[in-house]
């Protein structure tokens, strides 16, 4: 509001903290309080407490609802301005006693976001909880796009596996 924007509280009950009944909330429901920006005519929710970009909640946050504190008032669903965006393509090759594959993995916004954090925190570990996901198939290299940022998080990688029983595949 200093600056001169329209900017409103917006009371949210964290995830640890549970959901908030939607038709008989309490006081005490609400446990984290963020701040809606409007800018021409659209809501922008921020924490000024998290050093994610703008327009970004925490994770903790994406919780259902959050009541909009303003003389008009309401609900405001915190997921709809925090899109979560993964996409997987692959690619299977079947021959004889060998199933290979190729795997691209992108990211977008609050997926890129949560996705780049972990893997800056420890690269290794990251690869290695990939690995772990496919623990029945040999994962060659995991290469990560130079490109990734915040915003796009793209990496790829192959995997093979033995057929254990050529004759039916699931």
């Amino acid at each position: 509001r200093g600056a001169g924007l329209t900017a409103h509280p917006v009371i949210l009950s964290t995830k640890k903290n549970g959901k908030v009944h939607p038709i008989y909330p309490s006081y005490n429901d609400f446990n984290y309080v963020v701040a809606a920006v409007e800018v021409d005519g659209e809501y922008y929710l921020t924490d000024a407490a998290s050093n994610l970009p703008f327009a970004k909640l925490p994770f903790k946050c994406l919780n259902g609802n959050g009541w909009l504190v303003a003389e008009k008032g309401g609900w405001i669903n915190l997921k709809r301005y925090n899109p979560n965006k993964l996409s997987e393509m692959i690619t299977y090759n079947i021959e004889e006693e060998m199933v290979t594959s190729h795997h691209d993995i992108k990211c977008d916004q609050y997926a890129a976001i949560y996705r780049m954090k972990k893997f800056q925190e420890d690269e290794e570990e990251y690869k290695n909880d990939i690995k772990e996901s496919l623990e029945d198939w040999e994962i060659d290299e995991i290469v990560m796009d130079e490109k990734n940022s915040s915003d796009v998080f793209k990496y790829s990688y192959d995997a093979s596996k033995e057929l254990e029983d050529s004759e039916m595949i699931y």
